[in-house]
């Protein structure tokens, strides 16, 4: 039940804000260069610079949890 109501919770804020992203970007002139070209274009290159600091920190993040995460998940397969 609990994981439904987070579900119900979580769907609306997940897919608003990945619409609005999406919608800035294809609008953007640099839509060929992806988000941070559009973000430079949007906010200068000051604000791109920390949006891709930032960025890569968030998927990097993400990258290494996902490691751990199939390296447990393999582990107890084998053991």
């Amino acid at each position: 039940l609990s994981l439904l109501l987070i579900t119900i919770l979580a769907y609306p804020v997940m897919y608003y804000s990945h619409r609005a992203l999406a919608k800035m970007i294809y609008a953007s002139n640099s839509a060929d260069e992806g988000i941070t070209g559009t973000i430079r274009e949007y906010f200068g290159n000051k604000a791109s610079i920390i949006f891709n600091i930032v960025y890569f920190v968030s998927i990097y993040t993400i990258v290494l949890m996902y490691s751990v995460a199939l390296t447990n998940t393999a582990s107890s397969f084998i053991v």
